[in-house]
Order: structure tokens, then sequence, then C-alpha cells
């Protein structure tokens, strides 16, 4: 158990700031759009109900008590027994938040109906703002369903999703106007909206994946261009590969069929978690790793 003190239980402008200030990180932000909660704009509404099947709620749980809630994005199936989702770093940052009297910490993922499942954390890059987490069981949600839009489209509508703890999917219309920059003086990071939005897609009309939410404030969606998330994912991994001299099926973009061998990714696997481990961070029963 993480005896790190807790921060509170929702982002502070510190945090914001602490991100944005980040080396690592090239923020990209866009405008609500008059009643941005009018609905989804025609030409994605058709294939909303199939895109947002790869968006979960991720929710850290002390009991039965909600510590901390996103959404996530299911970047690859591993056989028939495991889920990765993509989330955002402010997952662990809440991990590191807890402390002693959080004695019974969990992870819960959740998608459409009433199924939740047992999540583990997998890997992180706070520096890169990136978690993946792991569900050992077969679900039926749509892997490589979100094509990577090579350009931001400015000037055109977009939608940000997330999922709620309910398993409700929530959207909002934002727009890229000329000048999408983020500043760690921006008055507005302090006004920021529900946690849940964070890790879910921002979708261009066309269905294009154009980020990941990293937060919303009262008048803008802020993001990480997808571009900058593949780039991140990368070298992330390629820099694990050298250190344990194995190959990553991750180092590729999110939905492409992985090469990688069973027996290959189990020790991987095992690897992480002797390093999670470590970090007290709520991981998935050792009965259930072996069936991968």
């Amino acid at each position: 158990m993480r005896k790190a003190k807790r921060g509170g239980d929702h982002l502070t402008r510190s945090f914001c700031k602490s991100r944005i200030a980040s080396k690592n990180e090239s923020l990209v932000s866009g405008r609500f759009l008059g009643d941005s909660d009018q609905g989804v704009p025609s030409g994605l509404s058709d294939r909303l109900s199939y895109l947002t099947r790869s968006v979960a709620s991720i929710t850290l749980y002390n009991g039965d008590t909600i510590l901390f809630s996103c959404s996530g994005i299911v970047m690859e199936r591993q056989g028939r027994h495991l889920t990765r989702f993509l989330t955002s770093a402010s997952l662990v940052r809440a991990l590191n938040a807890t402390n002693k009297d959080h004695d019974d910490l969990k992870i819960q993922v959740r998608l459409e109906g009433k199924e939740v499942y047992m999540g583990g954390m997998a890997e992180f890059d706070l520096d890169r703002n990136f978690a993946v987490v792991d569900v050992h069981a077969f679900l039926d949600v749509q892997v490589g369903s979100f094509q990577h839009a090579q350009i931001l489209p400015h000037g055109e509508t977009l939608v940000v999703i997330g999922r709620r703890v309910s398993g409700e999917i929530i959207t909002k219309n934002v727009e890229l106007d000329g000048d999408s920059r983020v500043s760690e003086d921006d008055e507005d990071l302090d006004c920021k909206i529900s946690e849940a939005w964070e890790g879910g897609p921002l979708l261009s009309v066309d269905g294009m994946v154009v980020g990941m939410n990293l937060f919303l404030t009262t008048r803008r969606a802020v993001f990480l261009p997808w571009g900058t998330i593949l780039k991140h994912l990368e070298y992330y991994w390629t820099s694990q590969q050298k250190k344990t001299g194995l190959a990553r099926f991750g180092a590729r973009p999110i939905g492409e069929k992985s090469n990688s061998h069973p027996e290959v990714h189990g020790d991987i696997l095992n690897q992480e978690q002797l390093d999670l481990d470590s970090m007290g961070y709520p991981k998935l029963p050792s009965s259930m790793l072996g069936g991968v």
C-alpha cells in the first residue's frame, strides 16, 4: 500500500500546471460550441454506437468509496483473456495520493450494460501522461475501431466522449479555433469539469480519433493529440524493450494486430507485475495472470 499523502478528490491547479509545463507534453484545446450538449453532429451519429463500445469507465475505489473515475480507450486484446485500456495518467496520480487508511484499493472497468470487471495497473508514464489498465476477461469490445486523424482538423466540429461510472456515455461538441494552445497561466484551468471525461477520445465528424482528453474546463476541452500519444507509446515501449531485452507488442499504432507470442507477453506481464507490486498499486490475482 502506498503511504503518500492524499491530495483531495479532484485534481488541483498545481496538477494541471505540472502537466502543462512538462517539456514532454504538447497540449491542445478546443472550445465548446454554443450548447455543447446539444447532441452528436450528423455524420458521426451513425457510427457513435459502434465507436463508444471502445470507451470504458475506469474507477478507483477504496472498498465501496469512489476515489477517482475517468474514461479509457480499448487499445488491444491479447488472446481471449486479456484486454488493455489506454487512459490518462491521472489515474496513477490518484493512486499516488492514497494513504495507509486506503486499505482496500481496487480498479473497476465498466463498458455497456451492468457488467463490471476488475482491472490492474499494467504500465504508465507520468511524464507522457498515459497509463495502461489490464482486464483479464473476454470483453465484447471493438479493438482498432479508431482511425488516426493525420492533422488537427481546425475549424471542424469535434466530439468529446466519456463514460460515467454508471456506464452512461457522455458527449460534448467542441471546435479547434485559430489559437488552440494551452498555457499554465490560463485562468480557466481552475474550473475543471467532472473527471469522467479524462482518458476518453476526441473524435472528428468522420470518426477519426483526434486525441485523448486530459480534462475539461467550463469553456474548452484540453487534450493530447493522437499523433503525440502514439509517439509517447512508441518511445515508452522501445525504452522498456531495451531494459528487458524482450520484444514489445505495444510499440505500434493502437489496434494493429500483434505478432508477439503469448509466452513472451506473459514474461513481460510477470516482470511488470513485480515492478508494480513494489509500488502497492491494485493488481489482479496471480491466478488470473496465467490464463493469457
